[in-house]
């Protein structure tokens, strides 16, 4: 399976689905939303969803952002899933690293890394 959007682009390797965000900035907060449903879409339709969401193109990313993949995340908790961040330049980081959420998400290098980390 293979979906893309201009923003965003979805496929799997094995069971693992990837969603990698194509927009270096992800501040509009109608085009959030939007990806966000679409994410959560993903979560929705897998009983144990295994995501990995690739920020490799992105430079910025507004808190409305991260209220989504905070969002994903309990989602994907809730169903006894697994979501990876992969792909977060050092700005990125330091966000999340500022914010605590590198202490409850799981963050890796890029999204190959971070399939082979799923069980």
């Amino acid at each position: 399976m293979s979906k893309t959007q201009t923003d965003l682009n979805i496929r799997s390797a094995g069971a693992v689905t990837i969603v990698e965000f194509l927009d270096r900035r992800l501040i509009d907060a109608a085009q959030i939303e939007r990806l966000g449903q679409t994410v959560l879409e993903q979560v929705n339709t897998s009983t144990a969803p295994k995501i990995v969401m690739n920020f490799e193109k992105v430079e910025y990313l507004s808190s409305s952002m991260l209220n989504v993949i905070i969002a994903v995340d309990n989602a994907v908790k809730k169903k006894k899933g697994e979501l990876r961040l992969a792909g977060l330049d050092d700005e990125l980081k330091k966000i999340f690293s500022l914010m605590k959420l590198n202490k409850v998400l799981t963050i890796c290098g890029n999204a190959d890394e971070a399939v082979k980390s799923i069980k």
